[in-house]
């Protein structure tokens, strides 16, 4: 991270910092709050939350010099649906001898949990019950500053519909018989619906693998806005689809039904295959071979045949890349879209963008680029992840007339 986006970020905590030492705190609703990293706000009135994301987005604009983008433009606070119950996605760690969750301020050490109020009810179950069934089989915990052991990640999916998806991480492929015992108790329990065993060998700290097998489904299925997607261990999902599912649908009805559209950084193509309903053709670009694999199954599963997933960066994409879209979708990762691709978008000259973003400090700069060729028409702060600091961002644009 640049020293700019530390001063950056830096800035934003101060925000939040002042906004609640000026508010009335509550009792934390989990027993784990003090210690656990997980979750930073569940001390402070849910109100008092939305207040302060919309308030230090608005102090991050004015910081960022930004002003001018947005005077015109009404900043509207999303709450979630959901404050507790509603993470699709939960890694927990499983290190030093205790399974569950960072401490706050540290990597170093883990908290041991025996609940988790923003974590959806089977998909915790299905953690407690596993961890349990490790310590049973004497399965070792992995040691981050001694890189030795054995069990990293066991990582709980779950869906609006109840489904579960658990994997298990380990460092190796040793101990097979304890980890297929653990998944057919699992299974039989009915604790979860798929478990999927993957293997890490490199030292990083990463919750994902390469599957080994699998026992049960080997997938579980979301449903938004009335179509269904699949969900496995290492693609990506939105951690909220409660909150999300909202996100989409401005999306879908900011595109005013374009003859052709751009999905750029399309993941598993939910946003592509939403949109396919209201375009005539989307093109989507993807590089996460997992991503793409998952995106066609999901074009078969709903019967799109008006959606494209070109395999590439999308940087590399857009080099070669003489399309005329009227509508652009983005949604990248933290690092944002950077500068040689926004000023790549500029020069496409479709009508509308949406940007998506998960955070604000590489969204401002990129809309600062794009601001060359788009006008902020509509801007959303979501609140995706209730009872912690982050939130997301979506930015509506249209051309300017020159």
């Amino acid at each position: 991270m640049s020293k700019q986006k530390q001063k950056q970020r830096k800035f934003l905590e101060t925000c939040f910092d002042h906004y609640f030492a000026k508010k009335e705190k509550r009792i934390p609703r989990c027993i784990h709050y003090e210690k656990c990293g997980g979750c930073s706000l569940q001390n402070i009135k849910y109100e008092d939350q939305l207040d302060a994301k919309l308030h230090a987005f608005r102090k991050l604009i004015a910081h960022d010099h930004a002003d001018c983008l947005f005077d015109k433009v009404r900043i509207d606070m999303i709450p979630s649906p959901h404050e507790y119950q509603y993470r699709q996605k939960m890694s927990f760690v499983f290190a030093n001898n205790r399974a569950g969750l960072r401490e706050k301020g540290t990597n170093r050490f883990v908290t041991e949990l025996s609940e988790c109020p923003i974590a959806r009810s089977r998909s915790i179950q299905a953690f407690l019950r596993a961890k349990t069934l490790a310590r049973e089989f004497n399965l070792q915990p992995y040691s981050y500053r001694k890189q030795e052991g054995y069990l990293r990640y066991f990582v709980s999916r779950e869906t609006r519909a109840g489904e579960v998806l658990l994997s298990l991480l380990t460092f190796s492929t040793d101990h097979s018989q304890e980890i297929e015992s653990i998944a057919k108790t699992i299974l039989s329990e009915k604790s979860a619906d798929s478990v999927y065993w993957q293997v890490q060998p490199s030292l990083s700290d990463v919750s994902f693998g390469k599957p080994v097998m699998y026992w049960g489904k080997p997938y579980i299925y979301e449903t938004i806005l009335d179509l269904t997607f699949h969900i496995c261990p290492d693609t990506f999902f939105q951690a909220n689809t409660d909150i999300a599912e909202i996100a989409f649908q401005k999306i879908i009805d900011w595109g005013e039904y374009p003859d052709y559209a751009l999905d750029l950084y399309c993941g598993t193509s939910v946003i592509g295959i939403l949109l396919s309903e209201y375009a005539g053709f989307v093109d989507g670009v993807e590089s996460m071979p997992e991503n793409i694999e998952l995106a066609h199954k999901n074009l078969n599963h709903n019967a799109i045949n008006n959606v494209r997933i070109y395999k590439d960066t999308v940087e590399r994409f857009l080099k070669f890349y003489d399309g005329t879209p009227e509508y652009i979708v983005l949604n990248p990762p933290r690092i944002g879209i950077g500068e040689e691709t926004a000023e790549k978008i500029c020069l496409l000259n479709a009508r509308k963008l949406a940007y998506l973003s998960c955070n604000p400090l590489t969204l401002l700069d990129d809309i600062k680029i794009l601001s060359k060729r788009y006008a902020v028409h509509e801007c959303y702060v979501f609140d995706m992840f209730p009872n912690t600091k982050h939130f997301e961002t979506l930015v509506l644009l249209a051309a300017k007339l020159f």
